[in-house]
């Protein structure tokens, strides 16, 4: 359904974020485009979900000792959703973190904005658990693949966006 907005409002295709509002600019292969996007972008949220909850509990028993290992479990997700390029990605390879609630939680974070433009697919995220922050996603194409390139998150107090670690 078009609003007035310009958006059209539905669920997601496997995806376990609850709605999604796309930026339509008349063409269904970008639809499809951010559809597969935003798959990209779940998959490595669940993923990350999966990971927090199993090294949170380790991280407050002995974070050193836990450390290691969730290096090790964390490269392969890197790897496989990440850039290697992508903005302040190596921070959390190189200081792994934990917390409750989960950085990513794919059940209950609602993607509120998809923009396709070219290679590039920008999401716009609200947490609804902990601090309810609000993120931008970027994501890029190459090869065929999207993949992740950047988090930034939005400080309410200067109504900017600021870089944020993945």
């Amino acid at each position: 359904m078009i609003g007035n907005t310009g958006y059209v409002m539905r669920e997601s295709r496997g995806s376990p974020f609850s709605q999604i509002r796309f930026k339509m600019e008349g063409c269904s292969m970008m639809t499809d485009e951010i559809a597969t996007a935003t798959s990209a972008f779940s998959h490595f949220s669940s993923k990350m979900k999966r990971w927090n909850e199993h090294f949170y509990p380790l991280m407050v028993q002995d974070a050193e000792e836990a450390a290691g290992h969730a290096i090790a479990e964390l490269g392969p997700i890197f790897e496989s959703h990440v850039w290697p390029d992508a903005v302040r990605s190596v921070e959390r390879l190189n200081s792994p973190s934990a917390g409750l609630p989960s950085d990513y939680d794919p059940e209950n974070d609602v993607i509120e904005e998809a923009n396709l433009q070219s290679s590039t697919c920008v999401l716009l995220v609200q947490s609804n658990t902990g601090f309810k922050d609000k993120f931008r996603y970027t994501l890029k194409k190459r090869g065929g693949e999207w993949k992740l390139f950047r988090r930034d998150l939005f400080l309410d107090d200067t109504g900017k966006w600021r870089s944020h670690h993945i």
